[in-house]
């Protein structure tokens, strides 16, 4: 078998064949798209006339795809439907094997699931596929011509560039925009979530949580416009009764550190480099109310240190810190809004 050179980067297309949808127009663009000199991307077309071959094509693929890309007829079950092209029978995937047969794939950094109702499954495999660095699904019923503007200005964005978490997020954004021409609404929906996060006290100023990755400190700004370091990459773990332990990895255009790591023993906030064996970078949700796209919260983090916890703005001097209650403290209520 020939081998791709390492550079090239593969996008594992699995098609569905179903009589309610038509996936060749869609493919044929990605190719389109993908069949240039320095695209740095292969097209693997794989079409699956059954649920088992969709694991057989993920299993077999050789060299491990940069991007699993699954496209067909979604039910409002969130499961996917594989006709059977010469008997037309047909079979219906379920979201918790389909997030099985992902979590087997070998790394992969990115799955796209462009079928209707297809969170579900977005949200088990982001859930239970450590191999998996991003999902893309979608959280309603779609149409196929808006399925298609996601997918052609997804792969314009992501042609010969690496496949990074900001890279990812503009190409997830440019998609989401060019389907949302012709579908009131976001219905694409991408894990981890990408969202800002606004302060909820009653003081006038700058309230957005800032990551300012040049220096690993952490403030407040007066717009997400102009602010790069007002978007914020949210991790969630496998959720606990009404809370839900999250990493916050900002997503600021300068190098540097990115994920918030709250600092119990003086009860301070900065950026760090990663994640791994700092219990201060995880943060537990505790849900006040929610309404569509946004959601009212405090964050507590998850420091083994005795001290402050609670995540506390304070726009007087646009600064963060950890506040030991949310008692009285206007400053603990924070915003998040889906981006």
């Amino acid at each position: 078998m020939n081998q791709l050179p390492s550079t090239i980067k593969k996008i594992l297309y699995i098609g569905t064949h179903s009589s309610a949808i038509s996936i060749d127009d869609e493919v044929k663009k990605i190719q389109y798209i993908m069949d240039v000199e320095d695209s740095n991307f292969f097209v693997d077309n794989r079409t699956v006339d059954s649920t088992g071959e969709v694991d057989r094509v993920i299993q077999r693929a050789g060299i491990s795809p940069q991007i699993i890309h699954i496209s067909g007829h979604g039910t409002g079950e969130g499961k996917i439907k594989i006709i059977e092209k010469d008997t037309k029978s047909g079979e219906e995937l379920r979201p918790q094997t389909l997030a099985e047969y992902i979590k087997n794939a070998g790394d992969v950094d990115c799955v796209l699931l462009n079928f209707c109702y297809s969170k579900e499954a977005a949200n088990l495999i982001a859930k239970n596929a450590k191999n998996v660095k991003w999902v893309i699904g979608i959280n309603d019923d779609i149409d196929s011509t808006s399925a298609v503007e996601f997918s052609t200005a997804f792969y314009q964005e992501l042609c010969g560039k690496p496949v990074n978490s900001i890279v990812v997020d503009k190409a997830f954004s440019e998609g989401r925009a060019a389907a949302s021409q012709r579908n009131r609404g976001h219905k694409y929906i991408r894990f981890p979530k990408v969202v800002s996060i606004s302060w909820l006290g009653d003081v006038n100023g700058s309230i957005f949580l800032n990551g300012r990755t040049r220096d690993a400190n952490v403030g407040l700004a007066p717009s997400i416009k102009g602010f790069s370091g007002t978007r914020w990459e949210m991790d969630e773990f496998p959720s606990n009764g009404d809370t839900t332990d999250v990493t916050l990895k900002c997503l600021g255009d300068v190098d540097g550190p990115r994920f918030l790591d709250g600092r119990t023993r003086d009860g301070t906030v900065a950026l760090v480099h990663s994640a791994e064996g700092l219990t201060g970078t995880r943060w537990t949700i505790n849900k006040l109310s929610s309404n569509g796209d946004t959601t009212d919260v405090t964050f507590r983090c998850t420091g083994d240190l005795d001290g402050p916890k609670f995540l506390d703005g304070r726009t007087g001097d646009r600064n963060v810190g950890l506040a030991h209650s949310m008692e009285g403290l206007t400053g603990t209520g924070w915003r998040i809004n889906d981006i």
